[in-house]
């Protein structure tokens, strides 16, 4: 998967641009030419003030090469930067019927690279339609959050999300007169089918098979909803629990805040890329939605102590996931020269 790699990659930009290094040049190994192709990583950075290019395959063959040999060359990247450009993130609350005091977070994003990237409005859209057409117990707040693909713009810390948990506690914080999230669903990347890389042959392509779904959950109890509900692939579906340090998508502002969720985080091969592709399974991105549809309804009828809680973060916890992060970092160094 190109992201962890590149990301790591990233966090060296400003350490060279301070050592007076004018460009860098990474050569990229462990990928195909054409996946590495329209890449737009790292993303979750912010402006690093230094031009930057990526090269795999023959092309970082050649600048490695040159590099050895001393030779020079001038790199130019063309950009734009716009310091007044504006986003804006579409939230909704439909009211609950009979318990309104509590909430269920519908969320989002809604900038994206392509077709996967950028498609959960169209869960989130669906399960509005069918909450609006028949409100719930509790109140559901949708949240199509901007600012995914440009996370320092909007938050300090956290991906976008954390800007409208933010600037809208009354929703969900619990307080005095504030409203209470019991739980969140957050809808990402559906019907991705899956695209095979293989380096050693220069070969990348789709292999007819969806992508492996990577699922999270808070805790146990909806690791057992999800179990019970979810039907895509005709398999059981893996989930992962988060951790103190890493959730991949926007149920990790959830998580940090102490919202239970389930989260759909799918990362196929293409998932940052800008090239177009075949990349939807429709009547998989259905069936996703559908099993959202069947979540969102079951956490309505549940009490707020079977939905359950999440596990306080501890700086114990924190450090042990940071050594975990580090070996991952340890992993994917080889991939750069």
């Amino acid at each position: 998967m190109p992201l962890l790699p590149a990301t790591f990659a990233g966090l060296g930009l400003a350490r060279a641009r301070r050592a007076g290094v004018e460009a860098v040049i990474f050569a990229w190994r462990g990928i195909s030419t054409c996946n590495a192709k329209g890449q737009y990583l790292p993303f979750t950075l912010p402006y690093q003030n230094i031009p930057a290019v990526f090269v795999a395959g023959d092309d970082a063959d050649f600048v490695l090469d040159a590099a050895s040999l001393g030779r020079q060359a001038m790199l130019i990247v063309d950009a734009v930067i716009d310091r007044d450009g504006t986003m804006r993130t579409i939230w909704a609350a439909v009211e609950g019927n009979s318990a309104a005091h509590e909430t269920v977070l519908v969320v989002s994003h809604s900038d994206g690279t392509n077709i996967v990237e950028e498609n959960g409005h169209i869960g989130l859209v669906e399960l509005a339609r069918l909450v609006v057409a028949q409100p719930l117990a509790r109140t559901v707040i949708f949240v199509l959050t901007a600012g995914h693909l440009r996370i320092p713009a909007v938050t300090d810390y956290g991906q976008a999300t954390s800007r409208w948990l933010r600037d809208h506690p009354q929703w969900w914080a619990g307080g005095p007169g504030d409203r209470h999230a019991v739980a969140g669903l957050v809808i990402e990347h559906l019907g991705a089918r899956e695209y095979r890389d293989d380096p050693l042959k220069n070969t990348y392509g789709p292999t007819g098979n969806p992508e492996p779904e990577l699922l999270y959950a808070s805790n146990p109890q909806l690791t057992a909803l999800i179990e019970s509900e979810w039907r895509t692939t005709g398999q059981a579906p893996r989930v992962s629990a988060p951790n103190a340090l890493i959730q991949f998508g926007e149920g990790q502002p959830l998580y940090l805040k102490g919202i239970p969720n389930i989260a759909l985080v799918t990362v196929p091969q293409y998932l940052l890329s800008v090239e177009p592709g075949d990349y939807v399974d429709v009547a998989l991105l259905d069936r996703q939605v559908s099993s959202f549809a069947r979540l969102l309804q079951r956490i309505d009828t549940m009490p707020s102590n079977e939905i359950g809680t999440v596990k306080a973060i501890t700086p114990l916890a924190k450090a042990a996931a940071a050594l975990r992060a580090i070996g991952i970092l340890a992993r994917n160094s080889s991939h750069w020269r």
